[in-house]
């Protein structure tokens, strides 16, 4: 009897099915042994404990040094007389500690102390000098500090509302007219000393009468 290729109850049709019956065989078990494998892994982890588990890291900046550097000597010995700086070339002095007092005095002048962000301002009056906290002028022209008389930086760090940790900036605040007048002068010459007097006029150091030199300190 002739068989047809499709007709698998021969030989050749039941060992086809025969392969394939046991390929789903192996595929199942290697499924089963699969997920067995992954439910164990599951397990384990499962139950190791948080304090076992790394912590992640954080690189911490090395501590600040706790120890300040020294605040620098403030200067005792002061100059002929204060000395603002108005602009490169010329120097703008107060003809004597005398007359820087005189202008204080008349609040014609202010003079300042600044720490940080605070400013304090000189006060003259019947008790001797002192120093009371202000707001911070506008417009400030800068004192070089070794011009600044040593009675006036000793009343400033024996005023009890002041923690100097180190050199305060000094600075005065001019009258309009006295800047209008250095201003006029400044443009006379290319460079010089100009002096402010008692009575807030200006005029240059080499052209001052000799009399006021009795005005020192």
């Amino acid at each position: 009897m002739t068989r047809l290729p499709w007709d698998r109850d021969g030989p050749e049709g039941h060992t086809r099915d025969s392969g394939m019956e046991e390929l789903q065989s192996d595929v199942m078990r290697f499924m089963a042994i699969l997920a067995f494998c992954l439910v164990a892994v599951f397990a384990l982890v499962q139950g190791v404990p948080m304090s076992a588990r790394p912590e992640p890291r954080v690189e911490s900046a090395p501590p600040a040094d706790p120890t300040p550097e020294p605040p620098a000597p403030v200067t005792e010995e002061a100059a002929t007389s204060p000395a603002v700086s108005p602009r490169p070339g010329y120097s703008l002095r107060f003809a004597s500690n005398a007359a820087l007092l005189d202008l204080a005095a008349a609040d014609t002048v202010g003079l300042y102390a600044l720490v940080d962000a605070r400013a304090w301002r000189l006060r003259v009056g019947g008790k001797g000098l002192g120093f009371y906290p202000t707001l911070r002028p506008a417009q400030l022209h800068l004192m070089a500090a070794e011009t600044v008389p040593v009675e006036i930086s000793r009343a400033l760090r024996q005023t009890a509302t002041i923690s100097v940790a180190r050199p305060p900036t000094w600075g005065v605040t001019l009258p309009e007219t006295t800047r209008t007048a250095v201003s006029l002068l400044m443009r006379s010459r290319p460079g010089g000393v100009l002096l402010i007097r008692s009575d807030a006029s200006v005029g240059w150091a080499d052209t001052d009468a000799p009399a006021k030199e009795g005005d020192g300190p």
